[in-house]
């Protein structure tokens, strides 16, 4: 197998480019590939765009070996759980506060996760 020596994230692009030794360049394009995703939520596609950003060979490693499904959903069910215990923290707090206020506040938070 042929090493790699870089990976980058081409952020105008939304591409990862992967250098090999010898000069050989794959390009992985992330849109294609999120949006084949099951299962993606506002929460999970932040998180693959900082992993692209911080961590392009770790991306470009679990798309090669056909993870992202798996990382999405693991995403996903911490993303349900912090939703969760920040409702219940709303509610216990905020009681004169509708449901509906409540759910909006969540979803805003989890934004910037």
């Amino acid at each position: 197998m042929t090493r790699v020596i870089k990976a980058e994230w081409d952020s105008d692009n939304n591409f990862i480019h992967v250098t090999y030794a010898g000069g050989h360049t794959v390009t992985i394009p992330l849109s294609i590939l999120e949006a084949n995703l099951p299962n993606l939520t506002q929460a999970s596609e932040s998180r693959l765009t900082w992993l692209a950003e911080h961590e392009p060979l770790d991306y470009a490693r679990m798309a090669v070996n056909g993870e992202l499904p798996d990382y999405v959903d693991t995403i996903n069910g911490t993303s349900t759980e912090q939703s969760d215990h920040m409702t219940c923290w709303y509610k216990e707090r905020y009681p004169d506060m509708s449901d509906t206020q409540i759910t909006m506040m969540v979803s805003e938070s989890m934004r910037y996760d």
